[in-house]
């Protein structure tokens, strides 16, 4: 491992803190049918709170300022 590495990995936020402050978390180490549950479950709640509109206005409004200034 390079040093360069080691200071990238010694700079990220400990696991427990990115745990603390996620929306939603996605437990890995069990079967591929418990991913997808869970997977749908999040996709269920960003489709129910009309969140993902939002978010997609946003990126797209950024997008296009973007193209105005070229």
């Amino acid at each position: 491992m390079t040093v360069l590495s080691k200071l990238r990995i010694a700079a990220q936020m400990p696991q427990e803190q990115k745990m603390e402050q996620a929306n939603f978390l996605i437990e890995n180490s069990g079967s591929l049918e418990d991913l997808r549950n869970q997977t749908i479950r999040v996709i269920n709640v960003l489709q129910s709170s009309k969140y993902h509109w939002k978010l997609r206005f946003m990126i797209v409004s950024f997008f296009l300022i973007l193209l105005i200034r070229i």
